[in-house]
């Protein structure tokens, strides 16, 4: 979910449960391993995603599936989904176009054998009843966890998995609950969407922070967030598994700053000379009381153009006027990348 209170957003949805209530809805696919997100397909009027593909003859959630999953068709892999994509139909369409799959079933339990599961009677915590469907190559499970849930899966096994291990929060006491590899498999596995919209939006997301009334740029901010998250979760299962979020952000903004990639990947930064102190972390714009000649541009160019300007840069060092970025200019962002303003030269004065 990307967060959007503009009026006039495109398939602009409520759901309550979400932490963001209010805003796009986002379809992903995610790598399990690495929670790389590798598909993304924004949900949009209802008009519009009736003659997306698949959908005349499947359905909503499994033609989204499909799509989804459309560049790993024939590939062998195994999908894990949640209830709102979970069906035994879902199943059998992944299995003809060479995807494995193991599916929450809850509410779309057409062809699900719940009826036969009722009449075996109750299921206690870490049990459960099965049921196979040779013909097809499924199997369904109705595990009993700290609630009941119901599995369809094409590829797994019922054999014991990975227990699960309970902290009793009175006595402290360690106990395992056993479970079918079925599910041990995508509790293990299920999980990489929740982590990787915790890291885009567990703090302040990129969409919250950007001011703006334009519904697109709302958009295109979130869809920012997807590529840093990325990037980070990139470089932390291919390089540094102990590698920090906020060390991340960081280091990438300082790389914006500066525009010097191998500088700033080598924990190297621009300073004021005779100062230790980070010049990121410090520029800030700050209000005179008075204008006087930006400091940047009446410097620099073969002429010496005399701007004034009300702003000053807080940075270490003396606080020298500053032409703000709304004017045009680039005295501010020249500042912060090269760290220092330039040299006082005394050249032909132009009023201007």
């Amino acid at each position: 979910m990307i967060a959007s209170r503009h009026q006039g957003l495109q398939g602009q949805k409520k759901i309550k449960r979400k932490p963001r209530p209010v805003g796009a809805e986002i379809k992903n696919l995610a790598d399990s391993r690495s929670r790389i997100n590798l598909v993304l397909e924004k949900n949009q009027e209802k008009s519009i995603m009736a003659k997306k593909p698949h959908v005349d003859q499947l359905g909503a959630t499994t033609a989204t599936t499909l799509r989804l999953t459309e560049p790993y068709h024939g590939s062998g892999r195994v999908v894990f989904g949640d209830s709102w994509f979970g069906s035994v139909k879902t199943c059998m369409e992944l299995k003809k176009v060479g995807l494995y799959s193991t599916l929450v079933v809850k509410t779309a339990h057409k062809n699900f054998p719940k009826e036969i599961f009722n009449t075996m009677g109750t299921v206690n915590k870490g049990e459960f009843k099965s049921l196979e469907a040779k013909e097809h190559g499924l199997i369904a499970v109705k595990y009993m966890d700290k609630k009941e849930k119901s599995l369809v899966s094409s590829f797994s096994t019922t054999i014991p998995g990975k227990p699960r291990m309970r902290i009793s929060k009175r006595t402290g006491e360690k106990t395992q609950i056993p479970r079918p590899k079925i599910f041990s498999e995508y509790c293990e596995q299920a999980g990489a969407i929740d982590i990787y919209n915790h890291y885009r939006t567990g703090g302040t997301g990129l969409e919250d922070s950007w001011k703006t009334l334009s519904a697109l740029q709302r958009q295109f901010a979130g869809l920012m967030g997807f590529v840093e998250t990325n990037a980070f979760l990139a470089k932390k299962f291919f390089e540094d598994k102990e590698f920090d979020h906020g060390q991340f952000r960081k280091q990438l903004a300082n790389e914006l700053l500066t525009n010097s990639i191998d500088k700033a990947s080598q924990g190297l930064v621009l300073r004021y000379k005779g100062t230790k102190r980070r010049l990121a972390d410090d520029h800030k714009l700050e209000k005179m009381l008075t204008k006087q000649k930006c400091f940047s541009c009446s410097n620099k160019g073969e002429l010496r153009i005399e701007h004034k300007t009300i702003w000053c840069c807080a940075c270490t060092g003396p606080k020298r006027p500053v032409c703000s970025p709304n004017t045009g200019r680039t005295c501010f962002t020249d500042h912060v990348a090269s760290g220092f303003f330039p040299a006082k030269k005394y050249r032909k004065k132009v009023k201007v």
